[in-house]
């Protein structure tokens, strides 16, 4: 099938199963597109809502280091 669909289906009188051909040659990009980019948006919205969030950094005490780390 080295031969574009085009060229091979011309004048043989088989549309149908040309089409049905280019479909099937066609369907990794149709199946992206159709469904393959909603994770890609679901992604994106999530790292936009991240960027945007507030961060507060909080103190839960002092800190004070044990005697393991006071010998170093």
């Amino acid at each position: 099938m080295s031969q574009p669909i085009d060229q091979r289906c011309r004048g043989n009188g088989s549309t149908l199963a040309c089409r049905g051909l280019r479909l099937v040659v066609n369907w990794r990009t149709l199946e992206i597109f159709l469904y393959g980019w909603w994770p890609i948006v679901r992604r994106h919205r999530l790292y936009r809502r991240l960027a945007a969030a507030t961060v507060n950094v909080l103190s839960v005490g002092s800190f004070s280091p044990s005697s393991d780390e006071r010998a170093n």
